[in-house]
């Protein structure tokens, strides 16, 4: 959730949310055909969601949002984003 902080990281904190696709980017890279041209294969990732969208309101969803974006609904960009910068700008 934007602005939902904790440490040490619980789900649905931005800290969680921005350990998640560090790791995600380490798994990517170890089987990349950018990093490994030998062995690696293939090229590229996608995150899951990029920005968060409204969804029907269940147990399982916080006010009716998806909150899985790397932006909030407006656009505005969370911790996590901050990771895909770092990584892309890297390649």
């Amino acid at each position: 959730m934007p602005g939902l902080h904790n440490d040490p990281p619980f789900m649905f904190t931005e800290e969680y949310q921005k350990d998640f696709y560090s790791a995600y980017h380490i798994s990517f890279d170890n089987v990349s055909s950018l990093t490994h041209p030998d062995t690696g294969y293939f090229i590229g990732e996608l995150p899951w969601t990029m920005f968060d969208f409204a969804t029907e309101q269940s147990t399982v969803r916080i006010g009716g949002l998806n909150r899985k974006g790397l932006f909030t609904r407006q656009r505005q960009p969370k911790a996590a984003a901050y990771i895909y910068r770092i990584d892309f700008n890297n390649i």
